[in-house]
């Protein structure tokens, strides 16, 4: 589970579960939904957000470009 953040860039994440059990709660900009694998969502920039997973089993691969993520690690 991750904390509330944003970022100056936009950020998708993929969600892939072999059974299709995992389910994940996202907050985004104060709104809550869940996504059950498979999935994509897509967070815009600068929107406060936070992914929490709530049941099953499988992989969340985030995604967000590479320079934002150079800054980050600065």
């Amino acid at each position: 589970n991750v904390l509330p953040h944003r970022h100056e860039v936009s950020q998708t994440y993929l969600l892939f579960s072999e059974d299709g059990s995992l389910e994940v709660e996202f907050t985004i900009d104060g709104e809550y939904f869940s996504a059950r694998a498979p999935a994509a969502v897509f967070v815009p920039p600068m929107a406060l957000h936070a992914p929490r997973i709530l049941r099953g089993t499988g992989t969340v691969v985030s995604v967000i470009r590479a320079d934002h993520q150079a800054a980050l690690a600065a």
